[in-house]
């Protein structure tokens, strides 16, 4: 398994304290969100480098591998004017060697309707043909956060794609959201999943619907059992843990919650 973290928990850092940070705790891969205080990672990487070819020769020498550039693009709803995001930041993607891009499913929780369905399809035509047209090696990956926190959502999309898309779960949206158990959902869908977000909250009740993140190992998330699962399934994809510090502000500094992760036998 690879461990990483989302920069969504360090959203001021540049590039270099955030390489610098995995680095320190030992992570073997990040996942980029934020940088700056802003997403445009796209921006962000021109400053930084000036173009993908110089990126491409520094890829190298970086600490920790890129393991996602996480986009704002969602493959549902009103959203196609989101999609070109995808298309700006390929070319960095594969110059920093990063496999994926991460599109969000939708906005909506709901069944996934005829509707959705031929949405997909048309994403991944549209995404294929500018991959295929460009020769881009990195490839998208969906995130399990709105319209996906169940089980069935999930089959009812990979039934309809001529080839199933890649994932990444986020562990404690279908759990949290979905009202699901971790590992029956992860016996579902474990053969599309590359890539998992993990994080901590008290369980969800009819009186507490709002989610209330807690330091990793403090809330009620069944990680530690989750990882036993991984672990015997042999799972080499991406555990991330995704410290929501960008749109909670409130909560304790990125180390802490990596130091937690230690403390609680996360990793």
């Amino acid at each position: 398994m690879h461990w990483s973290f989302s920069t969504l928990g360090c959203p001021e850092a540049n590039f270099d304290q955030a390489m610098g940070l995995a680095n320190d705790f030992g992570m073997n891969a990040i996942e980029f969100r934020t940088l700056e205080n802003s997403m445009d990672l796209a921006g962000i990487f021109t400053n930084r480098f000036g173009c993908p070819q110089n990126a491409a020769i520094e890829c190298d020498r970086l600490p920790v591998r890129i393991c996602s550039l996480d986009t704002s693009c969602r493959m549902l709803g009103e959203e196609t004017k989101t999609w070109p995001e995808l298309l700006a930041l390929a070319p960095w993607a594969d110059a920093l060697k990063v496999p994926y891009l991460r599109v969000f499913d939708g906005r909506t929780s709901s069944q996934m309707t005829d509707g959705q369905l031929n949405q997909a399809r048309a994403f991944f035509a549209w995404w294929n043909d500018h991959r295929k047209a460009n020769n881009w090696a990195v490839d998208v990956i969906i995130e399990t956060h709105s319209t996906l926190t169940k089980t069935e959502s999930i089959l009812q999309l990979q039934e309809q794609l001529d080839i199933p898309a890649k994932l990444l779960w986020d562990s404690h949206h279908t759990w949290f959201k979905g009202g699901e158990d971790p590992l029956k959902t992860w016996a579902a869908i474990k053969d599309w999943v590359q890539h998992i977000h993990i994080k901590d909250s008290p369980m969800p009740t009819p009186h507490r619907t709002e989610v209330n993140y807690t330091l990793p190992g403090k809330g009620e998330f069944p990680f530690n059992s989750f990882l036993k699962q991984l672990r015997h399934d042999c799972f080499n994809g991406v555990i991330s843990l995704e410290w929501e510090k960008q749109w909670h502000p409130e909560l304790p500094e990125l180390p802490v919650a990596l130091s937690a992760c230690r403390q609680a036998n996360w990793w």
